[in-house]
Formats: structure tokens, sequence, C-alpha cells
């Protein structure tokens, strides 16, 4: 028996690599997140403060102390941490909210027919 020498996992028997069933993930390629500057490590948030929005690619890891996915930023893909991910808004609900309410009709124009191309 010599100890440096690994032996892959499917020589070896089940019972030494107990399965883990992680509960179903909510994300998916393709899907908008925003993650927080410390999904990169401490020393890295306090030189790149804030929040970094990005786009799901793919599954990157999974393992029983969670999932990693595979994530294209600004600067490129980055393997992030779910348990960093908020849902990004939507394109519809951020022009949504830059919106301004629309003012209420103005009477004196209620009463006038509707105009009529000819």
């Amino acid at each position: 028996y010599n100890p440096l020498v690994r032996l892959p996992k499917s020589v070896l028997p089940k019972s030494l690599f107990p399965s883990v069933e992680l509960p179903p993930s909510k994300w998916r390629p393709g899907m908008r997140v925003v993650v927080p500057a410390r999904a990169f490590g401490e020393e890295w948030a306090l030189e790149n403060p804030g929040d970094y929005p990005g786009t799901i690619v793919e599954l990157d890891e999974e393992c029983a102390a969670g999932r990693t996915w595979l994530v294209d930023y600004e600067d490129g893909p980055t393997s992030t941490d779910e348990a960093f991910f908020v849902e990004a808004p939507s394109p519809m609900e951020e022009d949504e909210a830059s919106e301004a309410p629309a003012a209420p009709p103005d009477p004196a124009y209620q009463d006038l027919p509707l105009c009529r191309d000819e």
C-alpha cells in the first residue's frame, strides 16, 4: 500500500464518498444576478466595494458545501458561489422605475371629438 498513489473514485467503494443531495437550485444559465464584492473574498472586497451584475453561464461545481456557477461579469467569467446571488432586476423593471408617473388627463381636453385621419 502506497498512500501517495491516488485511485480513481470509480475504483473505490461508494461508502467512502457519501453522496449529499442538495436541494434544487433556483438559478439557471442565462439568469441575470448581482453579487456583492465579498463574493470574491474579503480582501478583494475592501479594495473593490460594490455590487457586480453578471449573467450565469453554467454550473461550475456542486458538492456538499454548495454550488458554484460560472458567471459572466463585465471583466469576464468567474466562478461564484450561488449563496451570494441576488436576482438582478429585469430591464423592464429598471425602465419602469425611472419613468415618472403619468399626469392625470387635462379635463379641458376630455370632451373634444377624436381626430380622424382623412
